[in-house]
C-alpha cells in the first residue's frame, strides 16, 4: 500500500498556485545549471523527495510532520495533495524571504504551518545574533511523528548540527521517524572530496575543520560534509537509532549506491523513550 501511494505521488501534477517565483526559487539556490526548467526541476527534487520517504514508511497521510530547513515548500506543496485533514505540516527555515512567502500562500492550507528560524546564516541570514548552536525549536517535546531535511547538515558546522540533532530528537515523539540528507565523510568519500575533480567541482571540500570539512575559509556554512562517525555518536547521544545509512554519489563514490546524491540517514526514536 506504501509503494502505491508513493507511486501515485510520482503523478501528482504541478500546482502552479504553490509554484514560487523563479527569483526566489535561486535564492534558495535550485536550478542554477545553464538551459534549467527551475519550476520543473523544483516540482521534480519535490516530488521524488517525498515518494522516497513514503516508501521508506517515514510518512504518513495522518502524520504530524516538521520539515526543518523548508526553503519555498519543495515538499510542502507536494504533501498538500498528501497528507490527510488528520495530519499536519510544520515547516521552519532561516530565510524570511522564504517564509513570508509560504506564509502569504499556504492561506488556504490551515493543517500547513512556517516560522522563521531567526538564526545566523553567512548565506540567508546574516544579522541574526543567535547562533544554530543556541537556537531551540519552538515545539514541545515529542510533538511530532516525523522530522526531515533536506540539505539543511549541508550548512552546519558540527557544533550547529549537534544540537539540531538534539533538538529533533527532543521534539520527536517515540517511535517516530528522522529522514535527513548529509554529506557524510567516511574511507571513501573523504579523499575523494578532498581531491579537486571537474565531475565533483560543487562538492569539493578542501579544508579540514573540527569533525569535518568545508569548501571555503571566508564562508563555512556555504557548503559542510561531517564525519560519519560523528553523525552516528550524536544520534546515539539523543537516544536515536540510526536503521540505515544510504550513500550517495556527490563526492563521486561509486560503491553501493542507493540515495540520488546526497547521503541519507534514517533514523527513529524508541518507543521505551515513552516511559522516561
Amino acid at each position: 500500500m506504501t509503494r502505491k501511494i508513493a507511486q501515485n505521488i510520482q503523478e501528482i501534477v504541478q500546482n502552479s498556485a504553490l509554484m514560487p517565483p523563479i527569483e526566489l526559487i535561486l535564492e534558495n539556490g535550485i536550478g542554477h545549471e545553464a538551459n534549467t526548467d527551475v519550476h520543473d526541476l523544483f516540482h521534480r527534487y519535490g516530488r521524488g523527495l517525498v515518494a522516497g520517504m513514503v516508501s521508506d514508511g517515514v510518512l504518513k497521510p495522518n502524520s504530524r510532520i516538521l520539515d526543518v530547513g523548508c526553503g519555498l515548500g519543495r515538499l510542502a506543496r507536494i504533501l498538500t495533495s498528501f497528507l490527510s485533514p488528520r495530519g499536519s505540516y510544520h515547516g521552519m527555515d532561516v530565510c524570511k524571504s522564504s517564509i513570508d512567502w509560504c506564509v502569504e500562500n499556504y492561506r488556504n492550507h490551515p493543517n500547513f504551518k512556517f516560522d522563521h528560524a531567526d538564526v545566523f546564516s553567512t548565506h540567508y541570514n546574516p544579522a541574526s545574533m543567535t547562533s544554530a548552536a543556541n537556537y531551540s525549536f519552538p515545539f514541545n517535546a515529542r510533538e511530532f511523528d516525523c522530522i526531515f531535511s533536506t540539505s539543511l547538515f549541508t550548512h552546519l558546522i558540527a557544533k550547529d548540527a549537534e544540537h539540531y540533532i538534539e533538538e529533533m530528537a527532543r521534539v520527536l515523539k517515540p517511535g517516530g521517524k528522522m529522514w535527513n540528507t548529509f554529506l557524510l565523510l567516511d574511507d571513501i568519500s573523504t579523499p575523494l572530496a578532498s581531491t579537486f575533480d571537474p565531475k565533483h567541482a560543487a562538492t569539493h571540500l578542501p579544508i579540514v575543520v573540527d569533525r569535518g570539512r568545508i569548501a571555503l575559509k571566508s564562508d563555512p556554512e556555504a557548503l559542510t560534509a561531517l564525519n560519519t562517525s560523528f553523525v552516528k555518536e550524536v544520534h546515539h547521544r539523543s537516544g536515536l537509532e540510526i536503521l540505515e545509512v544510504r550513500n550517495g554519489p556527490w563526492s563521486g563514490r561509486t560503491d553501493n549506491i542507493r540515495a540520488s546524491y546526497q547521503d541519507v540517514a534514517i533514523a527513529r526514536k524508541p518507543r521505551f523513550w515513552q516511559f522516561r
